[in-house]
């Protein structure tokens, strides 16, 4: 069966990125990814796997990350987040607009 997702924008300076809330299984996935990243220390994991997950449009590498602007990058987790249920009631909201 195939559900529909909530998705949203992310617009910074021009930049937009669409992007999906987690299903179920993603968000187990994304608690061991969580649980690795903070045993081995490695501070990227967690928004390179939700990032590569949940990015829409465009779809995103690794590397598309590692280019991306910050600002863009922390506006479009917060988005993620937040669609999945999984944000702080103060979670910044800039730059985001629903998807049409």
């Amino acid at each position: 069966m195939k559900f529909k997702l909530k998705s949203a924008a992310v617009e910074i300076d021009g930049n937009t990125l669409t992007v999906r809330q987690l299903t179920h299984g993603e968000r187990f996935e994304f608690s061991k990814v969580a649980r690795d990243a903070k045993e081995s220390g490695d501070r990227a994991a967690t928004p390179v796997f939700l990032l590569t997950t949940c990015a829409l449009e465009p779809k995103l590498t690794p590397e598309d990350i590692s280019d991306m602007p910050s600002d863009l990058a922390d506006a479009a987790l917060n988005k993620i987040m937040e669609l999945s249920g999984m944000a702080d009631d103060d979670s910044e909201k800039k730059g985001s607009r629903p998807a049409s």
